[in-house]
């Protein structure tokens, strides 16, 4: 990983170039700085997860939004250790339903589904909440 958070080489670029640095110099850091960019893509995506729940997808999208390549992101949507896509529904879902008192679990799902999630792990996250009595009685 580099010094303090993962980069992706698109901004690590940009952060040198934004601290003033030439193109020749950044040309050779980058050269030289010995990054393994589908690891950095890793290290972001744990990062990512600790922040915020996503699905897969979303993380994809995210890598990628972050500067790294399409391959890169699908290496490194797994995160370093195995990100569980299913527990990360079941977060979203927890967070939805704080934020909306009185949701039904078909409200959660489709917001599971918005959120990019599969169509399994947003019914499981919904059923394990479902479970806990987190929704409101269906109408």
């Amino acid at each position: 990983m580099l010094f303090r958070s993962p980069y992706s080489e698109t901004r690590l670029r940009e952060s040198l170039a934004y601290d003033g640095y030439s193109q020749t110099d950044i040309d050779a850091a980058v050269a030289n700085c010995g990054a393994d960019w589908y690891w950095e893509a890793k290290e972001m995506a744990d990062y990512l997860v600790s922040i915020n729940p996503c699905s897969y997808d979303y993380m994809v999208l995210a890598l990628q939004d972050n500067g790294f390549t399409y391959d890169q992101a699908v290496a490194g949507a797994p995160g370093t250790y195995g990100i569980d896509y299913y527990y990360q529904a079941y977060l979203e879902a927890q967070n939805y339903i704080s934020y909306n008192p009185g949701c039904t679990y078909a409200d959660c799902y489709d917001w599971l589904i918005h959120m990019l999630f599969a169509p399994e792990q947003a019914a499981d996250a919904c059923t394990a909440c479902d479970g806990y009595g987190m929704f409101a009685a269906e109408p």
